[in-house]
C-alpha cells in the first residue's frame, strides 16, 4: 500500500510538474504576443492607435471631424480634400480623425466609438459613417472575439450579453478575447504558423468550416434590423454630435433598405447618397470593391460638396 502511495504521488507530482511548465509556456507566449500584436497586421495597430487618435482629439481646438466605416471608407476618403473645403467655406482649423477597422459594421461602430472616443472623453463636432449596401445591418453580432478584443467597453459588456452573445460558447469566445491577446489573436497567427508547414492548409481550413455549419453557404440572411445603427445614432443626437450618413460607390448600384433610411431621419441624421455619381466608373475600382486614388479624390469632393 505504501509503495501505491508513493508511485501516485510520484506521478501526480510530474503531473504537477507538467502543468506549472505548460503554463509558463502559456505565459510567455501570452507575453511575447502583446509586444508583437501590432505587428500582425495594419488592422491591428490602427485599432491600437485609437487612444492616440483619442488624444488628439481631445487636444485639438478646431473643428473635429470623426470619420467611422471599415475598408470601404478608408479606401474613399481623402481627409485633405474634406479639409480644404471646410476652410473654403469658413470653418476655422478642421481636422479629420479616422476610425474604420476592417471588416466591421454598425455592430462595431456603436460598441467602438463608445469605447474609444466618447467615454474617453474625445467628442467629435461631426461624425461621418460610411456604408455600402449591407453595414448598417444587424446581419451578425460579429465575430465575438474581435468585439471582445477590441471595441466593446467594459460599460456595455452587460449590454452586448443581453442583446448580442446569445449562447455560451459566443460569451465564452468573447470573455477569452478580453482576457488573452495571444487568444484574441489565433486566428492572425494561424495562417503564418501552419500555412507555410500544412499542405493545402486553408483548404483544410473551410473544409472543416464547412462540416461545422453545411448550410453556411446557401443559407438565406435573416431579415435586417438596425438596432445598433439606431442606438448609435440616438446616442450621437443625445452628445449634441452632427451625425451624418453616407453611401459608397460599388462596382454595382445599390440603395440603402428602406428601414435604414427611417432610423436615419428618426435620429435627425443626414443621408448622402453618393452610391451613383457622375466620374466614378468600374475602372477606379483597383480589386473590383474599393475606389483606386483617383477615384477617392473624386468621391472626397461629392462628398464635401453634399448638402
Amino acid at each position: 500500500m505504501g509503495r501505491k502511495s508513493g508511485v501516485i504521488r510520484s506521478v501526480l507530482h510530474g503531473e504537477g510538474r507538467v502543468v506549472l511548465f505548460l503554463l509558463l509556456c502559456v505565459l510567455l507566449a501570452e507575453g511575447g504576443m502583446r509586444i508583437i500584436e501590432r505587428r500582425l497586421s495594419k488592422d491591428v495597430d490602427h485599432i491600437r492607435s485609437l487612444p492616440d487618435v483619442a488624444r488628439q482629439m481631445r487636444e485639438h481646438t478646431g473643428e473635429k471631424i470623426l470619420f467611422i466605416g471599415n475598408s470601404l471608407t478608408r479606401c474613399s476618403i481623402v481627409p485633405e480634400i474634406i479639409c480644404e473645403h471646410r476652410r473654403k467655406s469658413g470653418v476655422t482649423d478642421p481636422a479629420v480623425f479616422l476610425f474604420y477597422p476592417d471588416a466591421t459594421n454598425a455592430v462595431n461602430w456603436d460598441y467602438g466609438i463608445r469605447r474609444w472616443f466618447l467615454n474617453a472623453g474625445a467628442v467629435p463636432d461631426q461624425v461621418f459613417i460610411g456604408t455600402g449596401p449591407l453595414h448598417l445591418a444587424d446581419r451578425a453580432p460579429g465575430d465575438a472575439t474581435r468585439l471582445g478584443a477590441f471595441y466593446v467597453s467594459s460599460d456595455q459588456i452587460q449590454r452586448i450579453m443581453r442583446e448580442d452573445l446569445h449562447d455560451w460558447e459566443q460569451r465564452c469566445e468573447f470573455v477569452l478575447a478580453r482576457l488573452s491577446i495571444l487568444f484574441a489573436s489565433r486566428q492572425k497567427v494561424k495562417p503564418r504558423v501552419f500555412g507555410p508547414l500544412i499542405p493545402a492548409y486553408f483548404d483544410m481550413e473551410q473544409w472543416a468550416n464547412l462540416q461545422r455549419n453545411p448550410n453556411a453557404r446557401d443559407a438565406a440572411p435573416a431579415t435586417d434590423t438596425f438596432r445598433h445603427l439606431d442606438a448609435l445614432l440616438q446616442r450621437l443626437r443625445q452628445s449634441n454630435i452632427s451625425a451624418h450618413v453616407f453611401t459608397i460607390p460599388q462596382p454595382k448600384p445599390y440603395d440603402l433598405a428602406p428601414e435604414a433610411k427611417r432610423t436615419i431621419e428618426k435620429n435627425g441624421a443626414h443621408l448622402h447618397h453618393l452610391a451613383n455619381i457622375p466620374g466614378i466608373s468600374k475602372a477606379h475600382f483597383k480589386d473590383g470593391y474599393h475606389l483606386d486614388a483617383e477615384g477617392a479624390a473624386i468621391f472626397s469632393r461629392a462628398l464635401a460638396e453634399s448638402p
